[in-house]
């Protein structure tokens, strides 16, 4: 089991932005389309990286993260069993699977019903 929470994520951006797109050698391509009103303007994958690289890890927020990638997908953390957005949330592996993402109360649910 993983406990993840917005900041490891905010911490880990970069690394995660670099696996997701690991060839970073066209600069003037861009990789994504304004959204969500984060975006001023398309950037491309590399452009994003080496924002990312640069980014005060102590104090960065999500909305920061959103500026630069154009969409808050990369900090939102969501529980799989109650569908919220929460500050942190526990990652339990299974054997095939990349694991199933369930926060504080749905977990505390689960141990009440197992409990029965």
């Amino acid at each position: 089991m993983i406990k993840v929470t917005k900041r490891s994520r905010i911490e880990d951006v970069a690394n995660r932005w670099r696996r997701q797109y690991p060839e970073l050698s066209d600069d003037k391509k861009p990789l994504f389309s304004v959204r969500e009103g984060h975006q001023k303007q398309p950037k491309s994958a590399l452009k994003i990286y080496r924002e990312l690289c640069i980014l005060d890890l102590s104090t960065a927020t999500e909305d920061d993260v959103a500026e630069i990638i154009g969409n808050p997908s990369w900090t939102r953390l969501e529980c799989e069993c109650c569908e919220s957005h929460v500050d942190s949330l526990l990652i339990i592996k299974s054997y095939n699977d990349s694991g199933v993402l369930i926060c504080g109360d749905c977990l505390n649910l689960a141990v009440i019903a197992y409990s029965k």
